[in-house]
């Protein structure tokens, strides 16, 4: 399990290696419905994970950190690579309503900032509680990484969801198998 920070969000990959009894089962499976026994798996793993990020997330005045934090799965086309992710990032739908930061200060809070002066780019003025300024020093945020606390916390929950969901959906698909089987069998 690694991090990652880029841009305006943070990334937590898990990758599982060595499962070899469970390769070898999917190797009977088609393709396409290897792809799905690993999907749902990497997916139902990595809601565990998303699930204990945002118990962990700072809540601010908006809470958008702690609702913009998804799960996402990618698979590699080519190589077969399937990926899960857990990210601060805004739907679609949060960005069209007019979410005005969507988490672009997700890396911030993360990693923390060094005091830093902000400055208006459109030449209007920042509210403070002591009043109106066209620029303030900032002092700076200590890093609070909840998404790797987040990981490290429910990394052993997240193996036994994605066993789980491995299991049931590699049996569903099994039987599916078994049922065009005989189907096909059936009309000789």
């Amino acid at each position: 399990m690694y991090s990652r920070h880029s841009g305006g969000t943070s990334t937590i990959t898990t990758r599982i290696v060595g499962a070899d009894a469970a390769i070898k089962a999917l190797q009977q499976l088609e393709f396409a419905a290897r792809r799905r026994v690993v999907l749902a798996a990497v997916r139902a793993s990595n809601a565990v994970i998303v699930r204990e990020a945002r118990s962990r997330a700072p809540v601010g005045k908006s809470g958008e950190l702690k609702r913009q934090i998804r799960g996402t799965v990618k698979m590699d086309q080519i190589s077969g690579d399937v990926r899960g992710e857990s990210k601060s990032r805004a739907t679609k739908r949060q960005r069209d309503s007019g979410v005005r930061f969507a988490s672009r200060y997700a890396h911030m809070v993360i990693g923390g900032t060094k005091p830093h002066e902000i400055t208006r780019r459109d030449g209007g003025s920042l509210a403070t509680p002591q009043g109106y300024y066209q620029r303030i020093q900032h002092p700076g945020a200590k890093p609070r990484p909840f998404m790797e606390q987040a990981a490290d916390a429910a990394f052993q929950t997240a193996i036994n969801a994605f066993g789980i969901k491995f299991g049931m959906a590699f049996l569903r698909e099994a039987e599916k198998a078994r049922t065009s089987f005989q189907h096909v069998l059936s009309g000789i």
